[in-house]
């Protein structure tokens, strides 16, 4: 939701041009969900994104877009999050705000296209993160979650929660809400374990709030989520030739 924010971010770190153009050439550039909620230009930001998706692929680079809990909650229509603004603008149009992104509209079918998982080399990106208890349920194909995740998006959450569905995937272990990384911390020899089970090297997540780009278990697991949900900073992760980066607001890289 903080439009200004993000576009600052963005050009300053020479990923978008000053007319908000993609300016990255082949490189990617992966969001790792919760555009939605709390900043009052919501839409701004799902149009650049929009946007740059086209202008990355024409370069050969790539937008990455994954959705996080409080996508997911929007298309359940759980609103407790949602800016004022919005809740204003869906009753002067007598509608239900999440009509807006229904399947029918532009920006709800492309929402619905969008993966909670995305490995890139070896790193997967993921909104909450993997936790041992999600793999003690199910076996790691990020294909297969992907499209259940997608599948469960116009099923209601009574239906879901009529088995053991809704805790799995939606639960506090589930991809898109866990926090143990920060707030449970687990120990570097489960780390390994998830690691290995998944065939990864490192994992990188948003969701829980840090004040800048954040480094756990000796870069294994990174957290992106820099508060910019507050609309006063934000960071970037570059990852670059097996480096890693903080790029700060004003377009410094600083190495971990």
């Amino acid at each position: 939701g903080p439009y200004q924010l993000a576009v600052d971010l963005l050009k300053n770190n020479q990923v978008i041009d000053a007319k908000h153009n993609w300016n990255f050439g082949t490189g990617h550039l992966v969001i790792v969900g919760d555009v939605f909620d709390r900043g009052d230009k919501v839409n701004e930001m799902l149009w650049l994104i929009y946007k740059l998706e086209q202008q990355a692929k024409e370069q050969g680079g790539a937008v990455h877009y994954l959705l996080g809990n409080h996508e997911y909650m929007i298309l359940h229509q759980d609103l407790r999050y949602v800016n004022k603004k919005y809740t204003e603008v869906a009753a002067l149009l007598e509608l239900d705000y999440t009509a807006l992104y229904g399947k029918n509209t532009v920006l709800g079918r492309w929402l619905r296209s969008k993966p909670t998982l995305l490995k890139i080399n070896n790193s997967v990106f993921v909104h909450g993160g993997i936790s041992q208890a999600f793999l003690d349920q199910l076996p790691f194909d990020i294909a297969s979650i992907n499209a259940t995740m997608s599948a469960s998006i116009d099923v209601s959450k009574a239906s879901m929660k009529a088995t053991n569905f809704y805790s799995t995937y939606y639960g506090s272990t589930g991809p898109i809400w866990y926090r143990g990384y920060f707030y449970d911390p687990i120990t570097d020899a489960e780390v390994d374990h998830i690691l290995n089970q998944t065939h990864l090297e490192h994992i990188i997540v948003g969701h829980c709030s840090n004040e800048e780009v954040v480094s756990l278990y000796n870069q294994r697991i990174f957290g992106v989520d820099s508060s910019i949900k507050k609309g006063l900073y934000g960071e970037l992760l570059f990852i670059i030739d097996g480096h890693y980066y903080r790029g700060t607001k004003e377009g410094t890289r600083i190495p971990f």
